[in-house]
Order: C-alpha cells, then sequence, then structure tokens
C-alpha cells in the first residue's frame, strides 16, 4: 500500500504486489503492480465534473546493494489511467423562458400568447478517457530491520 498528495491536494492511496529476485550476489530484479482509484470534482470552464480515475501500473527496476542496508534502484514504469467523467449543468438557464406561440382571437388576428418552458432541466454527460504513458524512476532506498529472526 502507498498514499501520496496529487498537484491540486487529492490523496492517492493504491493497493499493489511485487517481488524481487536475486540475479547475483548484489544484483536484484524486482516487478510490481499497482492499482489505485482517485475520486473527485473537477471545476473546468464553468462547469463542474465529477470524476474516477483507475490508475494501473507496472514497474520492473534493477537494484544493486551497497551496502546491508543501502541500494540503489533504476528501471521504467508502464502506466494506464482510465478515467470515467460525468458533466452535470442545465440546459437553459435557471427559471423560466417564454417562447410566443400565435393565437387566434375572436376577430380572427394573431396575437402571441406567451408560453412557458421549465429551464432547470438537467442533462448528465458521461465520457471516458485512457491515457498510457511510460515513465523511468531511479533512486536510493534505505531499509530498517525493526525485528530479527532467531
Amino acid at each position: 500500500m502507498s498514499s501520496g498528495f496529487l498537484k491540486d491536494g487529492t490523496l492517492r492511496n493504491s493497493i499493489g504486489f511485487g517481488s524481487s529476485i536475486s540475479i547475483a550476489p548484489k544484483l536484484s530484479i524486482s516487478a510490481k503492480y499497482s492499482y489505485a482509484e482517485i475520486k473527485g470534482r473537477l471545476e473546468s470552464g464553468g462547469s463542474d465534473y465529477n470524476f474516477i480515475a483507475n490508475h494501473q501500473q507496472f514497474r520492473v527496476s534493477f537494484q544493486y546493494s551497497l551496502s546491508k542496508h543501502i541500494r540503489v534502484y533504476a528501471g521504467p514504469t508502464f502506466n494506464f489511467l482510465a478515467t470515467n467523467y460525468r458533466l452535470l449543468e442545465p440546459t437553459r438557464p435557471s427559471g423560466m423562458l417564454f417562447a410566443h406561440t400565435p393565437f387566434m382571437g375572436q376577430s380572427g388576428n394573431s396575437h402571441g400568447q406567451p408560453t412557458q418552458f421549465a429551464a432547470n432541466a438537467v442533462y448528465s454527460q458521461d465520457y471516458r478517457k485512457m491515457e498510457s504513458w511510460i515513465g523511468f524512476e531511479a533512486g536510493l532506498a534505505y531499509s530498517i530491520k525493526f525485528f530479527t529472526r532467531p
């Protein structure tokens, strides 16, 4: 499990699994998969969007142990992000709109008769955006062992 904050302050939690395989006395390769779901609200161009983003990541890294507790690692990351957006906005300005319809009076002349339309109708527009990219990560890790096995 891991947690972090996005640029806008939204909390991102993820869960995943991985394994490391030793390929030489101080060298190993690790593979990790993680999945995260992010929910939020976005305002763009005067419209409000609710969104759910599903981020999947696969990492492969080579690790080299410099000492018992310190290692360096580097490798590519493969990412896939699917975001579902839901847009809610009024179809017309709030209140009532009027249109004139012809009305035949007793004298046979046409007169404009106001007709009301409900303007608070709301529609929902859903769409999905999918993205993928390849990244790279490198770092220095320090491991602490709190308990030793007998």
